[in-house]
């Protein structure tokens, strides 16, 4: 996939603290303008459940769970899929992705290193920093031999790794969603077509709806449906 980075961002605070998950909720559900005008919304992510916030991380998820937050963990093991099958954690029973860290680094590592737009391609926004870059590229790929056997692993060349965490979560979350991209582009074509169309069509268009008469459903022939997600 070709992808384009939006932002990077920090938010300081104590992760015991509410006030820095609220900060984290507005961003998520906060809207973006795609290029051409149309709007976009966050459609998954998700947030490391290791480490010493791990009932916090748990309780902003079940929060947040129609949104598509989901907590994750991380996990070496030789030949793991980027995205697992998830597993039920806590009394609400909320998914808890397993991700294959060795396999997302593979394909991000090896799509860094396409230079030329198009398939595979990262874009990154102009304001990005030297350290951000230096975060992303902050560990390598080396070969070890365990009791004969080869093993894969990445380690850390320099302290912080944030930003490339971040490109895993997001990248396993991209697998998660398994996105219909035929199916995406021409909906965002529909909504930039809606945005150019002029003022007098709708309005017009309106007017015409506002016009139909109304049908009534026949007696007896009520249909009732819902879907639970």
């Amino acid at each position: 996939e070709e992808s384009w980075s939006i932002d990077y961002m920090i938010f300081y605070g104590d992760p015991a603290k509410p006030d820095v998950w609220e900060r984290l909720r507005t961003e998520l559900l906060r809207e973006r303008k795609h290029e051409l005008g149309a709007v976009m919304r966050v459609s998954a992510a998700l947030i490391d459940a290791g480490g010493h916030h791990t009932n916090e991380v748990y309780a902003f998820c079940q929060a947040m769970r129609g949104y598509n937050i989901f907590p994750s963990r991380g996990t070496t093991a030789a030949g793991k899929p980027v995205i697992d099958k998830p597993t039920r954690v806590g009394t609400s029973r909320l998914k808890l992705w397993m991700i294959g860290t060795e396999a997302a680094k593979d394909t991000i590592f090896s799509s860094l290193k396409v230079s030329v737009p198009g398939p595979r391609h990262c874009h990154f926004p102009s304001h990005y920093t030297d350290d951000y870059f230096d975060q992303l590229r902050s560990e390598k790929r080396i070969t070890k031999y365990s009791r004969g056997q080869r093993v894969v692993r990445y380690v850390k060349i320099r302290e912080r790794n944030e930003a490339l965490d971040c490109r895993v979560l997001a990248y396993a979350a991209l697998h998660i969603l398994q996105p219909r991209w035929t199916a995406l582009s021409e909906k965002l074509n529909e909504e930039v077509a809606n945005l150019s169309e002029p003022t007098e069509r709708k309005e017009e268009k309106v007017e015409r709806d506002e016009k139909l008469p109304f049908v009534g459903p026949r007696r007896n022939r009520f249909v009732y449906s819902w879907k639970k997600f």
